[in-house]
């Protein structure tokens, strides 16, 4: 039987201290063996408001355990304990990734810089001066920003804009990857915020994700996402909220990482 919330929040509000807790009290949960292969965890949502944390606190805590290989996360199915995930018995640890990422390539995140600001504050003001809303399950002035954003076009103007600049985030990203690593084959392009790059067969995506980790490189491994076994190994790149300048660092400081060690040791 699943564990319940209380059970989590007993579980790990005893840690509750300092930066990243909820981070490392999941991880030496796992490692324990307090939470066994296999369990599902509360969603983001539950988890936040059952510890009184942001839900954003909880998504990245469950991001940076899914690419250390001691979660995986699959559609329909939540959040799960890897079933081959490290333990206090293994023979190796995990390295212990830095406080700062130099490059977070994690998926999911959109071009935060890009949002217009100031037409939805704009919109908010006209939208609350236009009319009242009276809906319990959301904020009046969001409400009201958002449908003058749909009446004066604005929000159709941000989707064109965004549209081109994941365009262009996304071709430099695979231009620098194919001519770093033209082995590596990118699937799935067209859609989505994220690239993901098949690997050559016998390479332990997770192992790979582990040591880019440790080089201050935040992506994820294409098996964390596979409750069995994946299809490939693979590494997930989110390009959305990384500029195409620090995308092309980024490919190179992959390759940096990787140049003294041959991707055969990593199988």
């Amino acid at each position: 039987m699943e564990k319940n919330w209380s059970t989590f929040r007993e579980l790990l509000l005893p840690t509750a201290a300092g930066p990243r807790w909820l981070e490392r009290a999941l991880r030496e949960a796992i490692r324990s063996g307090h939470l066994p292969a296999g369990i599902r965890l509360p969603s983001s949502r539950d988890l936040a408001v059952q510890l009184g944390l942001a839900r954003g606190t909880v998504t990245a805590a469950y991001d940076q355990l899914i690419a250390e290989g001691y979660l995986t996360a699959r559609r329909g199915s939540g959040t799960r304990v890897a079933l081959a995930s490290v333990t206090s018995s293994s023979a190796v640890a995990a390295p212990v990734p830095p406080v700062r990422w130099e490059y977070d390539l994690r998926t999911g995140m959109p071009a935060l810089g890009a949002f217009p600001r100031a037409a939805w504050i704009s919109a908010c003001r006209i939208g609350l001066e236009g009319k009242r809303l009276y809906d319990r399950g959301g904020s009046v002035a969001e409400q009201a920003g958002f449908a003058e954003l749909l009446r004066s076009g604005g929000y159709d103007r941000h989707l064109r804009k965004t549209r081109r600049l994941y365009r262009q985030r996304r071709d430099a990203l695979l231009a620098e990857l194919a001519a770093r690593f033209p082995e590596w084959q990118p699937v799935g392009i067209a859609a989505g915020l994220h690239v993901v790059l098949r690997l050559p067969a016998g390479v332990n995506d997770r192992e790979l994700a582990k040591r880019l980790a440790g080089k201050g490189i935040r992506l994820a491994p294409l098996s964390a996402y596979a409750m069995t076994t994946a299809p490939y190994p693979g590494l997930v790149i989110g390009y959305g909220n990384v500029g195409a300048d620090r995308l092309r660092a980024a490919a190179a400081a992959i390759a940096s990482a990787l140049s003294p060690v041959p991707l055969g040791s990593l199988a």
